[in-house]
């Protein structure tokens, strides 16, 4: 049986950051699970690199449409996330 999708973990925050490597601009998405079922609220989180730019402008707009995305996901109580 395949697991139930509504025991997943739930993203609760979202965030994007910047970071210069190597000349480039980075874009990193960093997402906070509340663990489900836990007796105590247990949260983690999760940093994934989502690309990088030549430019710290186009990186920043990068990183907005990735939040914007990110929060209305969250909005919709819908954004579940595997963590492995």
């Amino acid at each position: 049986m395949p697991p139930d999708p509504r025991d997943a973990p739930r993203g609760t925050t979202v965030r994007t950051l910047l970071e210069p490597e190597r000349g480039r601009w980075v874009v990193y998405l960093e997402i906070t699970f509340r663990k489900p079922g836990s007796l105590v609220d247990t949260h983690e989180q999760v940093r994934h690199r989502i690309a990088d730019y030549a430019t710290q402008r186009e990186a920043r707009i990068a990183a907005r449409w990735m939040r914007r995305g990110a929060d209305r996901d969250l909005g919709q109580g819908d954004f579940r996330f595997e963590i492995g």
